[in-house]
């Protein structure tokens, strides 16, 4: 059973990268067919120089943008984890209580302090 969930998975990540490759060489072609016509148009209205700075000026903006958007998710910092003193004394439990509720209550601490975690982000 675990291991046809995995099968499935795996199954799905193939066809899910499968159509994105078939995506991207399409969007390719298409840009390549938009670059020629533009090229033809340009030619047509200014001189192979202009067609050439303007299709190039153009694909140098597309990249520069890419690269500030990149560069942006990248450098999204996270909230700073809470210096040593600040935190909490981790739970010890009483002496002699059952092994049974000590793992009970060490999983509660462990989700209050998960919880306190997620509400300082």
């Amino acid at each position: 059973m675990l291991f046809r969930s995995v099968e499935r998975k795996v199954a799905q990540a193939a066809r899910r990268s499968a159509l994105g490759a078939v995506a991207a060489i399409a969007f390719l072609v298409g840009l390549a067919f938009l670059t020629a016509a533009a090229w033809i148009a340009m030619t047509e209205a200014a001189s192979t120089l202009a067609a050439a700075l303007l299709i190039g000026f153009a694909y140098l903006a597309l990249g520069a943008i890419l690269v500030a958007a990149a560069s942006a998710m990248g450098s999204r910092r996270h909230a700073p984890h809470a210096p040593e003193q600040d935190r909490p004394p981790p739970y010890a439990p009483p002496a002699g209580m059952p092994p049974l509720a000590q793992a009970f209550l060490y999983g509660m601490e462990a989700g209050s302090a998960a919880k306190r975690r997620e509400r300082g982000r």
